[in-house]
C-alpha cells in the first residue's frame, strides 16, 4: 500500500461571485492504493462535493490536494485524464451503442482525434470487461443491459482508461440489493488484484462496515477516519445511526429496526 492522495487543511465549497459557501473546512487526510475506501454521510453533508474537488471538477476553497506528492492545481486536464477517472452517478443515457464500444470510449486519454483504437487498446478493453465479467456481454446492446450490468459497464470503462485512482459517486445507488453487493464485491476485489486506489461515496452503511477497509465519515463539516472496527468501537457508528427504532449490533457491524 503506497499513499496516493493526500488532502491538506483543504476546505471544500462553492464560490458565487466574491461570496464563498464553505461545506466543510480544514480537512486533513490521506488515501493508499490497495485498499477499499468508502466515504458515508447524511444527504446534503457534501459528499459529492468532496468527490468533484478531488477528482479535480471544483478547486478547492483552502488548502490543497497532493496527488502523488504533486499538487492536483499543476496536472493539465490531459494529464489528470490518465491518473485519475471518474464514475459518476445516474445511468448513462446511450442510445445504439454496444457494451465493448461503452467501455473503449475509456481509452481516449490516449486515442487520437479520430478516437481509432489500437492493439494495445483493445487489448485494455478485454482486459476490462475480462475484471469485472462482461466478456459475454461485449455485444449487447447498453439499452438492454441490466441496472447491475449497465454499473459494471460504467466501472469497466473507468478500468480501461487505466488510472492508478478511480472516484465513485455512489456506485450502488439504483442497484437492487444483490446487485449492490456484487458490485462492493467486485470494487474490494479489484483493489486487491490491480492496487489501484478506489474511492467511493455510498449510503450503504452495512456493505460499508462489511466490506471497506478505510471509512470516511462526514458529519457537519468535520471529518472522523477510521477502519470499521475503530469506528465501531469508539461509538461513531453507532452515534451516526442513532435512532429509537434502530438497533445497532456492534459485534456483528449490522443493524436492525425495532418493530
Amino acid at each position: 500500500m503506497q499513499e496516493t492522495i493526500r488532502l491538506e487543511h483543504l476546505s471544500i465549497g462553492y464560490k458565487q461571485g466574491k461570496a464563498r459557501r464553505v461545506v466543510a473546512a480544514d480537512l486533513n487526510a490521506s488515501i493508499d492504493s490497495g485498499r477499499l475506501t468508502c466515504l458515508l454521510g447524511r444527504n446534503g453533508v457534501g459528499k459529492s462535493t468532496l468527490l468533484r474537488t478531488l477528482a479535480g471538477f471544483l478547486p478547492p476553497l483552502d488548502g490543497r490536494i497532493l496527488l502523488h506528492g504533486q499538487s492536483l492545481s499543476s496536472y493539465s486536464k490531459a494529464d489528470l485524464a490518465r491518473l485519475v477517472s471518474v464514475v459518476l452517478t445516474g445511468k448513462p443515457q446511450v442510445q445504439n451503442m454496444r457494451v465493448d464500444e461503452l467501455v473503449a470510449l475509456g481509452r481516449s486519454p490516449y486515442t487520437d482525434f479520430w478516437g481509432r483504437l489500437r492493439t494495445a487498446d483493445r487489448r485494455a478493453v478485454g482486459e476490462a470487461m475480462r475484471l469485472v465479467g462482461m466478456e459475454s456481454l461485449a455485444h449487447r446492446m447498453v439499452s438492454d443491459l441490466s441496472d447491475g450490468e449497465r454499473q459494471k459497464t460504467m466501472i469497466a470503462k473507468a478500468l480501461a482508461q487505466q488510472t492508478p485512482v478511480i472516484i465513485l459517486d455512489e456506485p450502488t445507488a439504483f442497484l437492487d440489493f444483490p446487485s449492490k453487493v456484487e458490485t462492493m464485491k467486485l470494487l474490494r476485489h479489484l483493489v486487491r488484484e490491480t492496487d489501484k486506489t478506489i474511492f467511493l461515496s455510498s449510503h450503504d452503511l452495512e456493505l460499508s462496515m462489511q466490506l471497506a477497509d478505510r471509512l470516511w465519515l462526514m458529519s457537519g463539516r468535520q471529518l472522523v477516519i477510521g477502519t470499521p472496527r475503530q469506528l465501531t468501537a469508539d461509538g461513531t457508528l453507532a452515534r451516526y445511526v442513532a435512532h429509537p427504532d434502530v438497533r445497532f449490533n456492534a459485534e456483528e457491524m449490522t443493524l436492525a429496526i425495532e418493530v
